[in-house]
Parts: C-alpha cells; structure tokens; sequence
C-alpha cells in the first residue's frame, strides 16, 4: 500500500517555497525574541505584555495583514 501526501500551501510567493520557508523561519525567531524581552524594553519599542505575547503566541505561518 502506498500513501501520497500533498501539501498546499496558500498565498505562496512568486519566489517559491524557499522563499516562503525563510519568510516563515524569520517570523518564528522574531516571535521567540519578542517573548523574551523584558518589560521596560517592550515599554520602549511601544508594546504591552498582553500585545507582546499575544503576537509571540502566534503560529510561524499566521501573518498580520
């Protein structure tokens, strides 16, 4: 028996999937630094705990549009 996998991806750039896996492994380092920043430092950049947190919880491949 054989099993076939497809996968869609939607919204895919017109650069390709390489393009897309880079977009996706930056967004999710992004997310990861910005739930380790330290209160006074999200005060500077104009962020709250719950905004910070709130965007660090999201999935690597959501996008705020």
């Amino acid at each position: 028996m054989q099993i076939t996998l497809t996968l869609t991806l939607p919204d895919l750039p017109k650069r390709g999937v390489a393009a897309l896996l880079k977009t996706w492994t930056v967004r999710a380092r992004s997310r990861r630094h910005l739930a380790r920043l330290e209160p006074h430092i999200l005060r500077d950049i104009g962020l709250t705990d719950f905004e910070a947190r709130t965007e660090a919880q999201r999935p690597f491949w959501f996008e705020q549009r």
